[in-house]
């Protein structure tokens, strides 16, 4: 084995070493140390290890390294046997200050080590390491992998942790497609293959880089017949276009982070196909252990990438090789079959085959399970679905799709659609106004009937129910200004709805903030009502859950500016006192501001404080 150092990390060239007949050992790849005291003990080691390279006595081997971590004095590289050529007052960092015992940076090395040859490793190096220094620290010297089932835990920590090594000087990640073949070139059939298999897939899937949306996805069809000519430079004709100043700056923006994304997934596609050449050739256990939801999207996402690239024979390889992983999962997911079925129908319309494409669009709503009501189809036929991300397919080059070839997009697209309809409706002078609350509306009211049917299929309450529901109150109590009372009882309601469904779902951090908001909302409500006694409850009830965070300070001043409202409402004197403590919370004090709370709006206070969230 041979070890190159950089810049603060080792470079270790692989090697193969035949140890036994008919067994191979591999050994890592590009693994980043990230320390001098790590740097340090792989050093050491390697010195130990090329000089009783022509050993075959392993024991003669694990006697030496025991040696050097004994001895507490760290030899150089230039260490020969017989020779010490190092201040005898060093402390070697192979072992922590002024104890028999591993440093922590020492044992991560030596878990590395025990992955490169771990037979051998355990037998004449751990083991008497163990009895050495057992009843100096004990924690830390049985975190090496003693047992298979620690063993196998610390191989899918280290693959999970040497995957990626990091560009100091960009900040880029590199993958390390070395690093895969080593360590899942012969795991197979000793257990390890399910955690460092998906180690792998859950790594890929968080490095892979999502598409920016482009809002204006029409260009001249003329242009775009030039620019997807075969043999197109398409960076470069992208480049002609925007210095010619034929491309509006925002669309020559995204389709340069889209050229930029396509580079990217350029890096991570041939580890995509690594894992399914594994994946085909595991037994029928481990396919079953390996068969994960996060597996079969990844090789979505490759399908996608594929039919962006408009190689649409990939992409369809892909797309049913993510079908056939769903068939595999122990516990299958109704809602991602459907979105495999979605890209599907997307792929087929790429390839001019529409009336395919309308079969797949058939299973995806057989999946999800939807019954359009009168307000799905109102949402189907509204075009609002062809206006919002992801809606469609978006072809490489950012053109159009034919109408009537629509993709059904997820609902939680849709939800997110309604949310930027609804912020939209800012001045109730804009002609629009009351288009955004209506459409908005749509998208929310349809996403919430289909929550509730998926509740009713579960049996338990969740989050996203209580969201939409909230989404439906705020657009509710817009449309009271200028729609009348009705639509202000109706809020209410949403509300009532949104903290039930908020309170029953699963304890957490989102439902938690969900639970707080909603109760905020609440308050305005009956203050606007007069019925100040429950509105303080509310009050009171969110601040219990905004107090305990500094993140929620400028959430909790908004809270204790409404009970200076109330206050001001009721009569009290400590109304401005407290209006103060609102101001003071996020540090903006205004010491000559006279106003009461009666004459500064939700608004005024929001700006003053600097909120800018609805």
């Amino acid at each position: 084995m041979t070890c190159k150092t950089g810049e603060g990390q080792v470079s270790c060239v692989i090697v193969q070493r035949q140890t036994e007949p008919g067994h191979l050992t591999t050994s890592l790849a590009n693994l980043p140390l990230l320390s001098e005291e790590s740097l340090s003990c792989m050093t050491t080691l390697q010195s130990a290890s090329l000089h009783t390279e022509s050993l075959t006595d392993y024991d003669r081997q694990g006697k030496d390294l025991l040696n050097l971590g004994y001895i507490r004095d760290f030899p150089s590289m230039n260490y020969k046997p017989g020779e010490m050529d190092y201040a005898p007052e060093e402390m070697s960092p192979f072992l922590a200050t002024h104890k028999e015992t591993l440093s922590r940076e020492a044992l991560s090395t030596l878990r590395v080590m025990a992955f490169l040859d771990p037979k051998h490793l355990h037998q004449v190096f751990f083991e008497p390491l163990r009895q050495l220094f057992a009843a100096k620290d004990e924690d830390l010297v049985f975190k090496f992998p003693m047992t298979a089932a620690a063993h196998t835990e610390a191989c899918a920590e280290l693959v999970e942790a040497s995957l990626i090594q990091r560009n100091e000087e960009d900040r880029g990640l590199t993958m390390r497609p070395e690093i895969q073949t080593s360590v899942l070139a012969d795991t197979h059939t000793n257990g390890l293959i399910s955690p460092l298999f998906n180690a792998i897939v859950k790594t890929l899937t968080v490095l892979w880089p999502q598409m920016l949306f482009v809002p204006d996805r029409t260009v001249n069809q003329e242009e775009s017949a030039t620019a997807t000519a075969s043999g197109t430079d398409y960076e470069n004709y992208l480049k002609k276009r925007h210095s010619e100043g034929r491309m509006p700056p925002l669309q020559g923006y995204v389709q340069y982070a889209r050229v930029n994304v396509w580079g990217q997934r350029d890096e991570l596609v041939p580890h995509i196909a690594r894992l399914e050449h594994i994946f085909y050739h595991l037994n029928e256990h481990m396919i079953k252990v390996c068969a994960t939801i996060t597996f079969a999207q990844l090789l979505v996402e490759a399908s996608w990438y594929y039919m962006e690239r408009s190689r649409y024979y990939d992409a369809e390889v892909k797309i049913q090789a993510a079908l056939g992983v769903h068939e595999l999962m122990w516990g299958k997911s109704r809602a991602h079959h459907a979105s495999i079925y979605r890209v599907h129908a997307a792929i087929a319309i790429e390839r001019g085959k529409p009336d395919e494409a309308a079969q797949y669009v058939d299973r995806q709503m057989e999946q999800l399970g939807l019954r359009w009501t009168v307000q799905g189809e109102e949402l189907k036929q509204s075009g609002l679905l062809d206006r919002a991300p992801d809606a469609v397919p978006i072809s490489p080059w950012g053109l159009d799709v034919p109408s009537g070839n629509l993709v059904v997009l997820p609902f939680r697209s849709i939800c997110s659609f309604g949310w930027h309809l609804y912020l939209n409706a800012q001045d109730e002078k804009d002609p629009k106004y009351a288009q955004y609350l209506y459409e908005a509306e749509l998208c929310f009211s349809t996403a919430l009937k289909d929550s509730i049917s998926a509740h009713d299929q579960m049996g338990q309450m969740n989050s996203r129910i209580g969201e939409r529901s909230y989404a439906l109150g705020n657009v509710a109590n817009k449309q009271a200004s200028f729609l009348g009372k009705a639509h202000f009882n109706e809020s209410l309601e949403h509300y009532k709805n949104a903290l039930r469904y908020f309170q029953g779902a699963i304890p957490d951090s989102y439902s938690s903030a969900g639970i707080a908001k909603t109760h905020y909302k609440l308050a305005i409500h009956f203050i606007r009502s007069q019925n100040y006694e429950r509105a303080t409850r509310h009050i009171d009830e969110a601040m219990l859950l905004y107090a305990s965070n500094p993140a929620y300070n400028p959430h909790l001043a908004r809270l204790i500016f409404q009970r200076s409202r109330i206050q001001t409402l009721t009569g009290d004197s400590s109304a401005k006192s407290t209006l103060h403590r609102a101001f003071a919370i996020r540090g903006r004090i205004r010491a000559n501001d006279h106003r009461f709370a009666e004459e500064l709006s939700e608004a005024d206070f929001d700006a003053l404080v600097g909120i800018w969230e609805r």
